[in-house]
């Protein structure tokens, strides 16, 4: 699945983009399809280092517990969610776009991890705990969210389920997930 992914994100014909600085014949800028492409290409890098993270960190989890980690199973979200949009073709991501954006996609994916990492599997590692505490709410608010209330939306439902893992100093880690968290809203507030 990763090849694959890593494949159809490196191929140039999958989704062809105009680029939206180029003067055209027309002053009133790109076309409705033309805009929808252009916000929708931005996915590919972001995804990408979300992959490749979370590979090493499956397969470091994996390796240290002496099993297979729940965290393939974003693996696997993340590998499905970048082939369906890198398949569909204009139309489509225009209806796509109207409904959701693929932040909004993904970051309920990682936003509901937590969730069912630590409350439905009861699945603890340090592996696993710190990179949803850390790495999690950087993602969401850093790279997923658009602007400050997108990033509230998403930090808030990963915050509370942050609250179920368990970790050393656990009051710690939460006290400094707060204030990373805050720096993270005002840094999607400056997009």
């Amino acid at each position: 699945l990763v090849l694959v992914s890593l494949i159809l994100i490196l191929s140039p014909v999958v989704i062809s983009v105009p680029n939206p600085m180029a003067k055209t014949d027309q002053d009133d800028g790109l076309s409705t399809v033309q805009d929808t492409l252009s916000r929708l290409n931005g996915f590919r890098i972001p995804l990408l280092l979300a992959l490749v993270a979370l590979l090493v960190s499956a397969t470091a989890d994996s390796i240290f517990k002496g099993g297979v980690s729940p965290i393939w199973m974003l693996v696997l979200v993340f590998t499905l969610v970048l082939c369906g949009l890198l398949q569909l073709e204009e139309g489509d991501l225009g209806k796509i776009a109207s409904v959701f954006t693929w932040q909004q996609l993904l970051a309920g994916s990682v936003a509901l991890y937590p969730g069912i990492s630590f409350l439905v599997l009861d699945y603890h590692t340090p592996m696993n705990d710190l990179g949803v505490i850390r790495a999690g709410s950087a993602y969401l608010g850093l790279v997923l969210a658009r602007n400050s209330k997108e990033a509230a939306a998403y930090l808030l439902p990963h915050f509370i389920f942050c609250l179920a893992a368990d970790v050393p100093n656990m009051g710690v880690e939460m006290t400094f997930l707060i204030i990373a968290d805050i720096y993270y809203v005002y840094a999607a507030s400056l997009k």
